[in-house]
């Protein structure tokens, strides 16, 4: 995926001479970890009030994992982000239709598939989709949560637009021919053609 390396590249560019070269693309990680807090606070309070929110924000502050990753930049850091960003989007979805406020259920339904879409484009985890429909379905029992099949599509068509203007590259000419090599299990890197 070229989401991380592309914001690196851009913060590179944007901010040439300001920071180190390390500290340049070291950036976009930083960034987002600290996005990723809030992000958690945000969920937490939503889910199990405003100290469960505020605990939860601060063990990710203060993981060794989390601040690792952040740390040396991987794809994961905006994974993760984008991630919490959709569960945190799916549970304000679920109140605004508890409390009938069915515009704003839409908004952050839509929303929260614009940010699996963006998790897409950071990691190729697609499996990902899973998560949010048997969130709804888990919900769905206990729930006043309607999402009809047609809003169904129109999420999926929001995720694979979001993933497409963010990480272009499946739509390159090359991309299908590396995949099915992949697939197949041909060597696809490496210098093992080399010494051959």
């Amino acid at each position: 995926p070229m989401l991380m390396k592309s914001l690196a590249a851009f913060a590179a560019i944007a901010l040439r001479g300001a920071l180190a070269p390390e500290a340049l693309t070291r950036l976009p990680g930083a960034l987002a970890g600290g996005l990723t807090v809030l992000a958690t606070a945000l969920l937490g309070r939503r889910l199990f009030g405003r100290a469960a929110g505020l605990l939860a924000a601060g063990l990710v502050a203060l993981s060794a994992t989390a601040v690792g990753y952040h740390r040396i930049g991987k794809e994961d850091t905006l994974l993760g982000l984008f991630f919490v960003l959709c569960l945190w989007c799916l549970a304000e979805a679920r109140a605004a239709a508890e409390d009938g406020r069915f515009g704003e259920q839409r908004r952050w339904e839509a929303w929260s598939a614009a940010a699996l879409g963006a998790a897409f484009a950071s990691k190729y985890f697609v499996f990902y989709f899973l998560i949010p429909l048997c969130s709804y379905a888990w919900l769905h029992p206990v729930s006043t949560w309607r999402v009809r099949l047609q809003r169904w599509v129109a999420l999926v068509l929001v995720a694979l637009a979001v993933f497409l203007a963010l990480n272009w590259s499946p739509l390159l000419p090359g991309t299908a021919d590396y995949m099915a090599r992949y697939i197949r299990g041909d060597v696809v890197g490496g210098d093992r053609g080399i010494s051959e």
